[in-house]
């Protein structure tokens, strides 16, 4: 289904040069740490909330026990709903996300939700590689800002003329010697991973 997908994408005469995936993404990582601690202790807070609205307070102010319950069961289902969504997130990932580089641009594919998303190759000039603790590498094309780490575990994919030029991230790849060498000249890569096998070393 996504090489079907990936071959409606591609531009008349374009030509893939490579095609990777996303592999053992972590739900925690070092971009998105802190956004996650707190998504997740905004939502145990007003889980209390809700649990104490239910218990202490609906009885109090004599609203109605079926009332102050469905109030309260709602606001616990979307707590939940918010709190896992990350989780499930990071494996669907694998599952639906596709990355493509052509002659001529940089392709993220939902083959799920047949989507994408793309930049042309030479609107960059530089990538970056990251190494992640648990082995896999992301690569970033454009400048490394705050906000493009936090859309590693994008999975909704829009394009529009407004983000022509902003930074795109190729997530937890397994290995990146094979995307590496299929980009033109001008892109200078910053952190090869044979830089941070010597500075394990």
């Amino acid at each position: 289904m996504m090489t079907k997908f990936l071959d409606q994408v591609l531009r008349q005469d374009e030509t893939v040069l490579w095609e990777g995936a996303p592999s053992r993404v972590e739900v925690i990582e070092p971009g998105n740490k802190l956004a996650l601690i707190l998504r997740w202790c905004g939502c145990t807070a007003f889980a209390a909330l809700a649990i104490f609205y239910w218990a202490v307070l609906a009885p109090s102010f004599g609203i109605p026990p079926l009332r102050g319950a469905c109030i309260s069961l709602v606001t616990l289902a979307v707590c939940f709903a918010v709190a896992v969504t990350p989780v499930l997130n990071a494996r669907q990932l694998p599952k639906v996300i596709r990355f493509a580089v052509t002659d001529r641009r940089l392709l993220v594919c939902n083959g799920k939700k047949q989507a994408y998303t793309y930049r042309t190759l030479n609107d960059f000039t530089s990538a970056t590689v990251e190494r992640l603790p648990n082995g896999t590498f992301h690569v970033f094309f454009g400048p490394v800002a705050h906000g493009v780490r936090r859309r590693t575990h994008d999975t909704v994919l829009v394009y529009t003329e407004s983000y022509r030029f902003d930074p795109l991230v190729f997530s937890c790849l397994e290995e990146v010697d094979s995307l590496l060498a299929v980009l033109p000249d001008y892109i200078q890569v910053n952190g090869r991973p044979d830089t941070h096998t010597n500075q394990a070393a």
